[in-house]
């Protein structure tokens, strides 16, 4: 009849990771959670195609330093609202830098691992497009879209007309 099979488990073995098989998965986990936060940020829609625009961060503060002055000096009215308004745009705009310099760091994080992350997965210049990555970033990386050769750095206009 049938052959009775061991039950108690003594038959199966776990098999044990080695650490550089371990220390592969770590990679791929952390190479996943770059990507993942880039595409969450550029599918925001906060970031130009073309990076952020750039603003000097000391004249924006020597800006602030002045208007602080001439608001503590200006009566109460409209040209102290105005320039109170003035100040907290100025203010904006110095938080948004800081945003910026963030994400050009993680820009930096996605364009060192993803030719990698993409031989890996299997994923397609196409697809990286689809989801919304500037075909600069792609071109940095050294991901081309097939049968097209190299783009030229300004493939993402000729691209979305």
């Amino acid at each position: 009849m049938g052959e009775i099979h061991n039950l108690n488990g003594d038959a199966r073995r776990e098999r044990k990771l080695s650490s550089e098989e371990k220390q592969r998965m770590a990679e791929g986990r952390s190479h996943s959670r770059v990507v993942e936060r880039y595409l969450r940020e550029i599918a925001t829609g906060k970031y130009h195609k073309r990076g952020p625009r750039k603003n000097d961060p000391e004249a924006i503060k020597a800006e602030l330093a002045e208007l602080n002055t001439k608001i503590a000096s200006s009566p109460p009215g409209v040209e102290k609202l105005v320039l109170v308004e003035n100040r907290r745009k100025l203010e904006q705009i110095l938080a948004g830098r800081a945003e910026n310099e963030a994400f050009d760091e993680l820009e930096n994080k996605f364009l060192g691992i993803a030719k990698l992350f993409s031989d890996t997965r299997g994923i397609s210049y196409e697809s990286w497009r689809e989801m919304g990555v500037p075909a600069r970033v792609l071109i940095k990386a050294g991901i081309y879209p097939p049968n097209k050769g190299r783009p030229s750095a300004d493939a993402d206009e000729e691209e979305e007309e």
